[in-house]
């Protein structure tokens, strides 16, 4: 019988055999485990949009009392756990990240003083419209499991409109899409930025629509009647070049539109409610278009796209708790609703409005009539943005990201009563500091050291809110030429600290040690240690065939 060494892995049961290398766990180098993995804009990245202009630095607020000064760092090595696990036990969520797609480069006339922009957005170094940085966002996404993603929308010949179709589009090309209408590892759909309707757009040439940009200094009567003509005109839009596309994301058969309008401050002559002129009667005469589009989208120039065809009546989400009782409402989206005070992260209590809590509280109420999607974030901070208001919630080394998410569990969401959707607010906002593209940094450095044939670590904490909640599991990596290339031996629980080197072959071995983050997590690695080991006793080798377990 051969004589084979086995190890026993941590509390997680892993067996291994040395001399044989599990499948699983492929040749690997220190650099790479701890290098750029996202799609943001880092020097020398696979990963990276290919026609990145520059590396992006990172964000940092120096005000004095900022807890997390460094509130957006550079792109780095990032946990790609699924964010459902987060949620609560068997969760089937789907899970979908709010996209900016404003970004471009050089910086311009829009900066100000320490603070480069392009087109009013800081600079992330890519360009949200190039196909490179749609392909590299896009190969993140299902790199970090992640279902979908929520375009924050200008308008038809907008370029954030242009980025949407090349989404689109590329969602097809790299084969994302196998399964046919519905069946796409990506989908997307169409939040609508109501800062869009100041501004003209494309006109589609439907009648009783309009491309024409509606004055905020309008007359309560003109002004609903400009919002009419211009919602109708980018709806039938959407439904000729959008809502058909395999892709876009239906709920029962119906594509979903999410609106984001301040609809209280934006139009100070349009009352949120009561009779024309007035944002109800808007809803109002916006649900008739939309449940016959078929109909009142018609009407377009020879050569025209379909507007008018049978892609199912929109259903129309509105923002926050309030959105399930908002005029014409199909359902509701949370969000984050910062304050100035950064200590108060928006998550409970669920007596408070305009917290996560809050939100899933009242949704309880509607989740068998209407559509449900909840919120998660990492934080928030404007400083760096055009229209920054001294806005701020503390990231709390990645705790306020874990409870925003645990929220759902806590408020009555589980596998039995299932929350439909979750928005990530935000993937790429760079401008009121939510990007989670990046990765969350959740404050921790990792130590590492060799005493006799005991490897030990620890997590040691940079900021007093580093919290092992964020933490998931350690890998231990072994090298035997030095240090050139390395082979994972062990994944231990989080609550691990030791590992046991005595098993090791004889001679001398490098080793590191890996903390994976919770999902979106930024991952951190120890520096090397070596081990020389004379090899196994004698009396530690057993006559048995090796088996494998899983880790």
């Amino acid at each position: 019988m051969k004589r084979t060494r086995l190890v026993l892995a941590g509390a997680l049961g892993c067996v291994l055999a040395v001399g044989l290398t599990p499948t699983a766990w492929a040749s690997t180098t220190y650099p790479a485990e701890q290098s750029n993995n996202t799609s943001t804009c880092v020097a020398g990245s696979s990963t990276s949009p290919a026609d990145c202009a520059a590396a992006f630095a990172g964000q940092t607020d120096t005000r004095t009392g900022i807890e997390t000064p460094l509130f957006d760092p550079p792109g780095g090595n990032v946990s790609a756990e699924n964010v459902r696990d987060l949620l609560y036990p068997g969760s089937a969520t789907k899970v979908f990240v709010n996209m900016m797609l404003g970004f471009c480069t050089p910086a311009d006339g829009t900066s100000s003083p320490g603070i480069p922009r392009c087109n009013s957005n800081v600079l992330t170094q890519y360009t949200s419209d190039n196909t490179a940085t749609v392909d590299a966002h896009l190969a993140d996404f299902v790199r970090r499991g992640i279902d979908g993603a929520v375009m924050d929308w200008y308008g038809p010949g907008s370029r954030v409109n242009d980025a949407t179709l090349k989404y689109q589009g590329e969602i097809r090309n790299q084969g994302y899409c196998p399964g046919g209408p519905q069946q796409c590892q990506v989908m997307y759909l169409i939040m609508y930025d109501g800062s869009t309707l100041k501004y003209p757009v494309s006109w589609t040439g439907i009648p009783n629509t309009t491309g024409s940009g509606c004055s905020t200094s309008l007359g309560g009567t003109d002004a609903e009647n400009c919002i009419v003509a211009r919602l109708r005109n980018d709806i039938c839009y959407m439904n000729g070049l959008h809502f058909g596309n395999d892709a876009y994301q239906k709920y029962n058969g119906r594509p979903m539109l999410q609106f984001f309008i301040n609809e209280g401050g934006m139009y100070p002559n349009l009352p949120k409610t009561g009779p024309a002129p007035s944002w109800e009667d808007v809803w109002f005469w916006i649900r008739q278009w939309t449940d016959n589009m078929h109909v009142n989208c018609s009407g377009a120039p020879a050569g025209s796209p379909n507007y008018a065809a049978d892609n199912g009546m929109p259903l129309l989400l509105f923002e926050n708790a309030g959105g399930f009782t908002h005029a014409q409402s199909d359902g509701a989206f949370d969000w984050v609703n910062p304050t100035q005070n950064q200590d108060d992260l928006r998550i409970s209590p669920a007596s408070t409005g305009g917290t996560v809590d809050n939100f899933y509280a009242t949704s309880l109420n509607y989740l068998s009539s209407k559509v449900v999607w909840g919120v998660a974030y990492k934080g928030f901070n404007d400083v760096q943005s055009a229209w920054g208001a001294n806005r701020l919630i503390d990231q709390r080394c990645g705790q306020t990201w874990v409870l925003s998410l645990a929220s759902a569990r806590n408020n009555g969401y589980s596998s039995s009563r299932q929350l439909p959707f979750v928005q990530i607010a935000t993937w790429n906002d760079y401008n009121e500091g939510t990007p989670i593209e990046t990765g969350i940094d959740n404050c921790y450095q990792v130590a590492a050291s060799v005493s006799g044939s005991t490897l030990t670590w620890q997590a040691n904490a940079a900021n007093g809110n580093a919290n092992p909640a964020t933490i998931s599991h350690w890998l231990v990596f072994n090298s035997t030429d030095g240090g050139s290339s390395y082979q994972q031996i062990a994944s231990l629980a989080a609550g691990s600290t030791s590992y046991d080197l005595s098993g090791l072959p004889a001679g001398t071995h490098t080793l590191f040690v890996k903390m994976v983050g919770r999902a979106d997590i930024l991952n951190q690695v120890s520096g090397t240690v070596t081990y020389a080991s004379s090899g196994p006793s004698p009396s530690s080798w057993i006559d048995e065939q090796v088996q494998f377990s899983g880790t």
